[in-house]
């Protein structure tokens, strides 16, 4: 009997209606690594239970990706870490529709590459706000070197299309690891996160 996933970190945990979707992570194996393994949690009962879902086609195994509900039905995920010693890090876009629990991506190879597609990175936050979705922050690199960042950039869920977005103001220092949220689908607030010299509160 199947009762729940394996131990975890760096995974994404999504909410549609009453069904949980937790997708990629690292697992807690010998030696660790992340994972392309898709779970959901079903909580239309009292009595909540885990089933594993097999899909045909799927992301690459990542971890600290971000991953977004949109639309009422689908679940939408960016970027994250691979493990790879020399190209570490994901800029790819795929989407779970959850009412048959499939796969696809609205970037396939021909289109690539992206114009204004964000440079790869992991530990962003990604905030859906009205139709799109706005990736800030995160770090990424060339093999195991960090740079983190304070860019935006917006992904048009009905486009598929990315811009860059021109912030004026005084925009925070660059960062991964921290958190976003959106108010009122007009403003997006910011806390927290670090960088390879120092954390933020």
């Amino acid at each position: 009997l199947f009762r729940s996933p394996p131990r975890m970190s760096g995974h994404s945990f999504t909410i549609i209606k009453n069904q949980g979707y937790m997708f990629g992570g690292s697992q807690h194996k010998k030696p660790p690594g992340p994972t392309d393994e898709l779970y959901k949690l079903d909580m239309s009962t009292d009595e909540f239970y885990w089933t594993k879902t097999a899909c045909s086609e799927s992301p690459a195994a990542r971890w600290h990706h971000s991953a977004n509900t949109f639309n009422g039905t689908s679940i939408v995920v960016f970027g994250g870490l691979r493990a790879s010693k020399t190209n570490r890090y994901f800029d790819d876009v795929w989407v779970l529709d959850t009412t048959n629990d499939t796969w696809w991506r609205p970037d396939p190879a021909t289109r690539k590459p992206w114009n204004n597609c964000p440079v790869s990175r992991g530990a962003h936050s990604a905030t859906v706000v009205g139709s799109s979705l706005y990736v800030f922050g995160g770090y990424g690199g060339t093999g195991y070197s960090r740079r983190d960042f304070n860019d935006m950039t917006a992904l048009d869920l009905d486009t598929w299309e990315w811009e860059e977005i021109e912030m004026s103001g005084d925009p925070p220092d660059a960062r991964s690891s921290h958190q976003a949220v959106a108010v009122a689908n007009k403003q997006l607030y910011v806390c927290g996160g670090w960088n390879s010299e120092r954390q933020f509160d």
